[in-house]
């Protein structure tokens, strides 16, 4: 799907089209054309190299979605890949590239995510000063503070999972809550090398250095640098909950298997008495005890078992053991 906003001071035009080379009659109407493209296709990709001349590696990034996130200066345009995430069943990235020259930002998404972009062009659709007065550079901007400030509900949302399976872990410990630990350490891992890379070229926008970004606009990346920081903070939070979770899983079971380990010695102690008992007197010699109780020397032995085991269980309880 493409979709065109195209504008000045004073108008704007927000519309999608059906074919890539009506773009340059916009081009030559509107001081600023922002042409927005998701899920293309490598025909997508060989048009745009047509139309505005951008180098073959660059269009080749647009394709290839494992990409870091990153920024190039190609002189007459700057070439940025970030990437945005997502969180439902599990965290995903999904790669947005962008094209920035004098008068044109080009973007194309992996995924259609209409909450990105749609408020952007409606603000154009309304002739929004803020935006329309601005360059592409601001729109930029716009996008990139947007991916950013998406990392916070989805850490907020991990750090709740987390403490769902640490209540777990303390209240019914099972294979399932470390299974669920491992899941979401692969989550922040995938979220981990997302954002790394984007901050980095955050940083190479700070610089100064690229053209087509403003000096003015350089003031809005630098409070996009801090959000991007915060969600950093956040990261580094949840690994440590989850290396927590991890110790506290480890620990329970530990003591679980403590537990068992000290009530069967607990058990084997007080069973000792029978045992060594009926060994004596399994051996083939005369004891005084039968001379004493006769035909109830068996119920003698059975009674002093009893009692011993018994004494044994009292002096544990005594001793809090049990």
């Amino acid at each position: 799907m493409y979709t065109i906003a195209a504008y000045t001071h004073t108008e704007s035009e927000v519309k999608e089209i059906n074919n890539l080379f009506e773009v340059p009659e916009y081009l030559n109407r509107y001081s600023m054309v922002w042409l927005d493209i998701t899920r293309p296709t490598r025909e997508d990709i060989d048009k745009l190299g047509e139309i505005f001349g951008f180098h073959q590696l660059a269009l080749d990034d647009c394709l290839h979605i494992t990409q870091r996130a990153k920024v190039d200066n190609y002189g007459d345009y700057v070439f940025l890949i970030i990437k945005a995430a997502e969180y439902t069943d599990r965290a995903s990235t999904y790669q947005i590239s962008m094209f920035l020259g004098k008068n044109y930002l080009v973007t194309i998404r992996e995924a259609d995510e209409k909450h990105l972009a749609k408020p952007i062009f409606e603000k154009i659709a309304l002739k929004n000063q803020t935006v329309v007065k601005n360059g592409g550079d601001y729109v930029v901007y716009l996008l990139i503070d947007h991916i950013v400030d998406d990392y916070f509900p989805i850490f907020d949302r991990i750090d709740d999972e987390i403490e769902e399976i640490e209540r777990n872990i303390v209240e019914n410990l099972s294979k399932d809550s470390i299974n669920d630990v491992f899941r979401l350490k692969r989550q922040v891992l995938v979220l981990r090398k997302a954002i790394f890379p984007t901050m980095e070229m955050i940083l190479c926008i700070q610089r100064g250095d690229l053209p087509h970004i403003s000096k003015k606009t350089l003031l809005f990346f630098s409070d996009v640098y801090d959000h991007a920081a915060e969600v950093v903070d956040l990261l580094e939070t949840s690994r440590e909950l989850i290396s927590g979770a991890i110790d506290l899983y480890m620990s329970k079971t530990q003591n679980t298997i403590n537990e068992v380990a000290k009530m069967f010695a607990m058990f084997a102690i007080i069973l000792m008495w029978p045992t060594v008992i009926g060994a004596l007197y399994g051996m083939n010699f005369e004891f005084p005890e039968k001379k004493w109780f006769g035909d109830y020397a068996y119920f003698f032995a059975l009674a002093l078992m009893a009692v011993l085991m018994t004494v044994t269980w009292i002096y544990f309880k005594i001793k809090r053991w049990v």
